[in-house]
């Protein structure tokens, strides 16, 4: 069970993670986004779906993603954007 402080650090990185990224997302991107929520890309897919088209929609939800992922590529991934190897 995580102590409080490593509940802490793991707060304040991910915080710091979601500053450096969230510059990268679309206006049009909703999954697990600040101030964004599944009943708001409903809303916004319906009204863009009747109005102006889409050539296609993407929606994913995959289970385990993280617990299968290579953590060394992982950590090549984050030492691209992210210069403090700390």
């Amino acid at each position: 069970m995580p102590t409080v402080e490593d509940k802490l650090v793991q707060r304040s990185v991910a915080e710091i993670l979601k500053r450096i990224w969230e510059q990268d997302f679309l206006r049009i991107s909703y999954g697990y986004r600040p101030n964004k929520s599944a009943h708001q890309a409903v809303h916004s897919l319906g009204l863009n779906h009747q109005f102006k088209g889409y050539g296609y929609v993407v929606e994913a939800d995959i289970k385990g993603f993280f617990d299968n992922m290579d953590h060394k590529w992982l950590m090549k991934m984050l030492k691209v954007r992210v210069e403090d190897c700390r």
